[in-house]
């Protein structure tokens, strides 16, 4: 392992094992550790900071937490694949945002097909249940990587608008602004799943394993609600920022 270029500094108020932390955020940022290589042991940590394994392990974790490395038992610490962080302070589409955190947006089409409404999409779009809608299954990349599977409803308004249109491409707000009119405002709720064998699948994940659900109601000039999508994200791949202020 590459030995200490600069030491920690036991007189500065961040505590050692932030400051080591930071030297390995550093390493992962420019690229000297790369995905799936392993960290330096607590040991080589320990003797390469002259710092305890105790402060090695918490530098360690710390990344954990922050998703940029995870834990093999009896193997160590590796580096994880990078995630797209999507900021809930802005309405972009998926493309624009994987685009401004430096990732290539993609997508693949895998349904296009009219089904009656359920009850929770119905209330969504605004309309009775059983009311025909556009379903539109498309499988969200970034870098050519699956990140999520995605589920859109639109009502037989905007869908026969929409069905004309090519529905693979990366940005479906891009169609939805050419033929329909400008976004005006989305409302968003995450929560929990479970990964079906259609997920397992798709996503290449073990089935049962956990995912994150984001469900979306986007809305047009008029305050019209145009689409409400379900999209199922690999948490490895994918998460979620929120700043608080008071």
């Amino acid at each position: 392992m590459c030995p200490a270029i600069v030491g920690l500094d036991e007189n500065s108020p961040v505590p050692l094992y932030e400051q080591l932390a930071d030297m390995l955020r550093e390493r992962i940022r420019t690229g000297e550790l790369q995905p799936g290589d392993p960290l330096p042991t607590e040991l080589e940590l320990a003797k390469t900071y002259n710092v305890s394994r105790t402060t090695a392990r918490q530098a360690v974790l710390a990344l954990v937490r922050e998703g940029l490395a995870y834990r093999q038992r009896g193997k160590g610490s590796f580096v994880c694949q990078p995630k797209v962080v999507q900021q809930l302070v802005t309405l972009r589409s998926f493309s624009d945002e994987i685009r401004v955190l430096g990732f290539q947006p993609g997508a693949r089409l895998l349904d296009q097909t009219w089904i009656p409404s359920d009850a929770s999409v119905a209330r969504a779009l605004g309309i009775r249940t059983g009311e025909p809608v556009l379903e539109v299954v498309r499988l969200r990349l970034a870098d050519g990587e699956e990140l999520s599977l995605n589920k859109s409803y639109l009502s037989a308004e905007y869908g026969r608008i929409l069905e004309k249109e090519d529905l693979g491409a990366p940005s479906l707000y891009e169609a939805i602004e050419r033929t329909i009119g400008s976004i005006t405002r989305a409302t968003e709720l995450i929560t929990a799943t479970s990964a079906t064998q259609e997920h397992a699948k798709l996503l290449g994940v073990p089935q049962g394993t956990a995912l994150l659900r984001l469900e979306r109601t986007t809305y047009v000039s008029g305050g019209y609600p145009l689409e409400f999508v379900r999209a199922d994200f690999r948490p490895d791949r994918y998460t979620f920022y929120v700043e608080l202020i008071p």
